[in-house]
Parts: C-alpha cells; sequence; structure tokens
C-alpha cells in the first residue's frame, strides 16, 4: 500500500480546515456578528422535506446554505471593497457605477430605467389608451366627490444627473416614455401631468437634489418637489423665505445614517461608503405648526394646526415619503398611503379636497395595470 505523501496530508488537513474552520468561528463569534439583509430581497428560508419536496430539497437547501453562509456578509463586503478600490467598478446587474463614484439603477426586472434615459423605450398605443382611461376614471371619480385630482410624476435620478452617466451610454433624439405619457396626456385628456424635472435640475445649481449613492431625491430634492406642489396647489409654504438648509460638506463623515445608500447596499457598500453632503430641511413648518403624526393600515396622517381648511390624500411609492410631511403643511388634515394599499373606496373614507397620485418615473408602467377604469 503506498503511503500518503506528508505534503498531500498537509494539503488535506488545510483543505479541511478552511471547509470547518468558518464554522467553528461561527458558532463563537455568531451572537455579535453582522447578520444583517444587506442586498435588499428576501433571503430563502430553511425548505421544507417532505414527500413532495424531497427532489427539490438538495437545491433548496444549497440556496438557503449559501444566503446564510457564515461570515457571507463579510465577504460580499470585502470582494465589493477590493473590486471598487481596484477597478472603482462592482459586478451587478442592478447597480449603474458612473462618473466620480455615482451609482445608478439598472435592473431590468424592476423598472427598467435606463432604456428610459437612452430614450429608447416606448409605450404601445394600447398602453397609452390603457394609462389614459385609468387615470380619467380616477380623476372623474374624485370630482363627482369634489375632490381636486393630481397627477405627479418623480423624475429618474438619471434624467437629472445625466452629466455623472457613462459616455457609453448615448440618448438618441427621440421622446421617452414619460414624455410620450405626458404628451399623449396633455392632447387626449383634461389631465396635465405635474413632473418637475427642469425645477430640479435649475435647483440643483445651489444643492446637491439626489442622493450620490441611492435612487431617489434627498430631502432637499423632496423639498423642492413638495413646495412646487403646494404652490400649484394654491397652498405655498408659510415663510418658505425663512427655511434653512443645513449643507454639510464634511466628506461625508457626519452624512445621516440609514439613508441615501440603496444602491451602495445591493453591492455590499453601504458600510464603507458615506453621502458627501448633508441636507437637512428645517424651519418650514415654522408657521404653521406640524401636528403629530399617526400609522395604522399602512396610511400616515398629518394634522397642521396653523391651517383652518383642506384635507388631502395621497397615494405614494418610496419617494412619496420624504413629500409627505412638506406637503402636509399646506393642508389642515393629510392621509398618505403607499400605492399597493390604494382602493377608489378610501376617497369616500377619507373624504379629501386634495388627491394626489404620486409614482416614480420608472414605475410608469404600473398606471395602466392600475385599471382604474375597470375597478
Amino acid at each position: 500500500m503506498n503511503k500518503i505523501k506528508f505534503s498531500d496530508r498537509i494539503v488535506f488537513f488545510v483543505f479541511f480546515a478552511f471547509l470547518i474552520l468558518p464554522n467553528v468561528l461561527w458558532f463563537f463569534l455568531e451572537p455579535n456578528a453582522d447578520k444583517r439583509n444587506i442586498e435588499n430581497r428576501v433571503l430563502r428560508s430553511f425548505p421544507k422535506l417532505n414527500g413532495i419536496t424531497v427532489k427539490q430539497f438538495p437545491k433548496d437547501f444549497d440556496g438557503f446554505y449559501t444566503d446564510h453562509l457564515p461570515f457571507r456578509n463579510y465577504f460580499i463586503k470585502f470582494y465589493s471593497f477590493l473590486q471598487y478600490n481596484i477597478f472603482k467598478e462592482v459586478e451587478s446587474e442592478r447597480v449603474l457605477f458612473a462618473k466620480d463614484g455615482w451609482m445608478f439603477y439598472k435592473n431590468v426586472n424592476d423598472g427598467d430605467p435606463i432604456p428610459t434615459y437612452k430614450k429608447i423605450d416606448s409605450f404601445s398605443n394600447e398602453e397609452l389608451i390603457a394609462s389614459a382611461n385609468s387615470l380619467v376614471a380616477l380623476k372623474k371619480y374624485c370630482e363627482e366627490r369634489n375632490c381636486k385630482f393630481l397627477f405627479f410624476i418623480a423624475p429618474n435620478k438619471e434624467n437629472i444627473y445625466s452629466e455623472y452617466m457613462p459616455d457609453y451610454i448615448k440618448r438618441t433624439h427621440g421622446m421617452s416614455r414619460t414624455e410620450q405619457l405626458i404628451w399623449y396626456l396633455k392632447n387626449n385628456t383634461d389631465i396635465n401631468p405635474i413632473y418637475p424635472d427642469n425645477l430640479l435640475k435649475k435647483a440643483k445649481d445651489k444643492y446637491v437634489t439626489y442622493y450620490k449613492y441611492d435612487t431617489h431625491w434627498n430631502s432637499y430634492g423632496g423639498f423642492c418637489a413638495s413646495s412646487f406642489l403646494l404652490e400649484k396647489l394654491d397652498r405655498p409654504l408659510p415663510n418658505k423665505d425663512f427655511v434653512v438648509i443645513h449643507d454639510d460638506k464634511s466628506n461625508g463623515k457626519t452624512a445621516e445614517i440609514g439613508k441615501g445608500y440603496d444602491l451602495a447596499k445591493l453591492v455590499g457598500m453601504q458600510d464603507f461608503l458615506r453621502e458627501p453632503f448633508k441636507f437637512e430641511v428645517s424651519k418650514y413648518e415654522s408657521s404653521p405648526i406640524l401636528g403629530g403624526m399617526a400609522s395604522a393600515n399602512e396610511i400616515s396622517r398629518y394634522s397642521c394646526e396653523g391651517v383652518k381648511t383642506g384635507k388631502l390624500l395621497m397615494i405614494r411609492d418610496s419617494f412619496g415619503e420624504s413629500m409627505a410631511p412638506i406637503l402636509a403643511v399646506g393642508f389642515r388634515n393629510s392621509s398618505v398611503m403607499l400605492y399597493y394599499y390604494f382602493d377608489k373606496n378610501f376617497i369616500d373614507v377619507e373624504k379629501p379636497d386634495i388627491f394626489i397620485y404620486e409614482v416614480a418615473e420608472r414605475y410608469l408602467p404600473r398606471v395602466a395595470k392600475d385599471e382604474f377604469d375597470k375597478k
């Protein structure tokens, strides 16, 4: 019988140690380890094992183990750190790395915003008709209840900060699907969409309006959009000249934690990147005073004691979150809810004077699927 070489034994034990050691260390270090979900997706749970799932179980368990591998977060962040610092880019199907370290969203399964930026996507005629019919029906439903209807589109980040987009991503001279829908609604309905792209492009000359490592506008961008919308409603912010914008340019050392990092989170980099600017909008509520907020059934409620009239109902996506407390300053009472909980019956329940339907630009295809004309 051939004896196993000493060098082969060393290789075997080293290989075995690499397999076992992380699990042993994890047993002792797990209570204080980073176990957060840093990928902005639902991690796979432990699969069920029964007579029906037995054949699928090995594959499902492999997926579960991969998602819950010991020290997984540390491996992901370390790999991303090396890629970003060496190549200035990280492999990602959802994040586009652009000039000066800016990040943009490119997920084809979630709005697919880059074709809109390039102006190479378009709505079919059927989609335009369906969108118009849905919005017209919702507007009519509001007006029958003495409620004014507004359709608000929150611009995609890349359309405001196109100067940071990579040079290899070219724009055509046609119409984007956003421009196409706005044109169609203006020429075929009595709906005039509010799309504050030019406002935000002008505002960014003074302060940054969108996060560098996030898809959303920052508090200043949300403030600009909200104050513009209130002016359209003839309910301008009181004492607007006294609004204070705190601009912190201290290399991100004091930038707000927890906001401005959804893109960085997608590539495991949120722990070693900091937004370069912090914007805090304050004193907009100085007169009138913004009252308390309560949340129930996914509805945030505001009461503004300094305003005697007006009730707002707004359905929103994530862009509307920063708008809500500012818009509320213009109304005696306000109710704001996520769009996927909304039903037209809420209009009858809340009895608003103003109804705002806010939708992020990349989610405009959703409008045709809402089918308010059929509900």
